[in-house]
C-alpha cells in the first residue's frame, strides 16, 4: 500500500538512529524492505491515477489509506514518547512524524493529479 509503507518507512528512519544498537541494527534491515515496497506502491499509483479506467478508484483507495496512515503515528506529544526521545530511542513527536509523511506525500500525489483528503485527528 503506498501510504502505509510510506508512512511504515517515516516510522522507521525516526528509530535508524536510535541510541539501542541491536533495535537499531533490526530497524535497518526492515527499513530496506520497506524502501522496496514504496518505490513498488509508487509506481502503480502513477500507473492507476494515469488510466482513466482506473483514476476513480486510486483516488478512493487513496482516500481510505491515506487517512489510515496518518492515524497510525499516534497522538502528539504523549509522555511515552518523550521518554522514547529522552533515551534516544526515537528523535521526533509522532506529530513531527505524520507532518513529514504528509509533506513528502503531498507533492506526490498532486503530481499524479490526485488529491489528498482532509485529515482531521480523532482525538480533537
Amino acid at each position: 500500500n503506498f501510504c502505509m509503507d510510506r508512512g511504515a518507512g517515516h516510522q522507521l528512519e525516526d528509530v535508524r538512529h536510535s541510541s539501542y544498537g541491536p533495535w537499531r541494527r533490526a530497524i535497518e534491515r526492515i527499513f530496506a524492505e520497506e524502501e522496496g515496497h514504496v518505490a513498488h506502491g509508487e509506481l502503480w499509483v502513477r500507473r492507476l491515477a494515469e488510466d482513466p479506467a482506473t483514476r476513480k478508484e486510486a483516488q478512493e483507495t487513496l482516500e481510505k489509506w491515506f487517512l489510515r496512515t496518518m492515524n497510525i503515528f499516534g497522538r502528539p506529544h504523549t509522555a511515552n514518547n518523550q521518554v522514547y526521545r529522552k533515551f534516544g530511542l526515537k528523535r521526533r513527536d509522532n506529530d513531527e512524524v505524520r507532518q513529514a509523511f504528509a509533506n513528502e506525500v503531498r507533492p506526490m500525489v498532486e503530481a499524479c493529479g490526485l488529491t489528498l483528503p482532509e485529515w482531521r485527528p480523532p482525538w480533537e
